[in-house]
């Protein structure tokens, strides 16, 4: 197999990559050409692209996530979600050779294809032959990499009546009060999203992803109805619940969600919001509705514990992923990224708590 690496994409390689990433098995959508732009534009990484062909046919991808380390010639390099293939056969040829290729201006090298948990044993034993270890412990009660998937390929009639029926009733409640979903990605409908989701997260005692993201994203990546939409729900003016989505050829992906504290006045909105955009992108062509992290069981205690509810109330078709995978170049350097992670992730803590605080303050 033939491979390389290159920092630009013509035309005609933008549209093989835009298909090819759709139509594979696990394609997802962090590794769609539009996301990388947006990537671009939004945190200034630069994106490398990285192909393996055979014959002149395509046989495997990935859209490599740069971050340059100040004043060395060093670089952490990412490949969210990918690279994308086919063959498992193809995915350790082409492990091979991205360690090799990057390896002297590498401090850590990141992959993350995400397949059924039962290839798990596969992928650990191509990446431990190159030296990559897993990212996070696969035995945690609570794996990061689970999720809970809705079949649209089901008759409308068929998915709602599998729904839990304090769903279902949530559902007919909103419907008789004159609740009403809009679809778009209009900048003012981001707006009422972040001014619910700044509830929300306040509410969590979680400090809030910065609203430049959610500008950016509506202006460099859902403009386009195809990558994915906004969506809310409201009772007249009022708009009580919010959420964001991404899409990537037959696949939708709920993102980001948040709700009014006093939209149980009206129902549990969100419980419509979900169910008309199952709708909406069932009546696009979509087959699955990946509601974006749900366990089997999670204790009661947990703070997520009344998120996962929500979840499996629409499904209960759990799907457990592989990990990502990564391998150390420089072990120090790498140790002060990880580091560097926990104490960012501790101080995240703090600005949640502050956060909260002025929130309720504010209110």
């Amino acid at each position: 197999m033939d491979f390389k690496i290159v920092d630009s994409l013509t035309p005609e390689q933008i549209q093989e990559w835009i298909r090819f990433v759709e139509e594979a098995p696990y394609g997802h959508v962090f590794q769609s050409y539009r996301w990388g732009q947006f990537q671009k534009i939004y945190s200034g990484r630069d994106v490398l692209y990285f192909f393996g062909a055979e014959n002149g046919k395509t046989k495997v991808l990935g859209q490599i996530f740069k971050r340059k380390w100040p004043g060395l010639p060093l670089s952490n390099y990412e490949v969210s979600f990918g690279p994308v293939f086919y063959e498992l056969a193809d995915y350790a040829a082409a492990l091979k050779y991205l360690d090799g290729a990057l390896k002297s201006s590498a401090v850590v090298l990141q992959v993350g294809p995400r397949w059924p948990i039962e290839y798990y044993d596969r992928f650990a034993e191509i990446c431990r032959q190159q030296g990559f270890k897993p990212v996070g412990n696969l035995s945690d009660e609570m794996f990061a990499n689970e999720t809970v998937l809705v079949d649209l390929r089901r008759p409308l009639s068929e998915i709602l009546a599998s729904f839990r029926y304090t769903t279902r009733y949530e559902i007919r409640r909103a419907e008789r009060n004159g609740v009403q979903v809009i679809v778009g990605a209009d900048p003012s409908m981001m707006d009422e999203f972040y001014r619910l989701y700044q509830g929300q997260m306040a509410h969590r005692h979680r400090p809030p992803t910065e609203k430049h993201f959610f500008d950016s994203l509506v202006k460099n990546f859902l403009s386009d109805p195809s990558r994915g939409r906004v969506a809310i729900a409201r009772h007249g003016q009022k708009v009580l619940s919010a959420a964001v989505f991404y899409r990537l050829g037959r696949m939708v992906w709920y993102t980001f969600g948040a709700s009014d504290t006093l939209e149980k006045q009206q129902g549990d909105t969100s419980h419509l919001l979900h169910w008309k955009l199952m709708e909406y992108y069932k009546n696009l062509g979509c087959d699955w509705y990946d509601l974006s992290g749900a366990h089997t069981y999670v204790p009661s205690e947990n703070p997520g514990y009344g998120v996962n509810v929500f979840k499996t109330g629409f499904s209960k078709h759990y799907v457990k992923l592989t990990p990502s995978f990564e391998k150390d170049y420089h072990p120090s350097l790498a140790r002060f990224i990880r580091l560097r992670r926990r104490v960012s992730d501790s101080l995240r803590v703090v600005l949640g708590r502050a956060f909260s605080f002025l929130w309720r303050f504010k209110s």
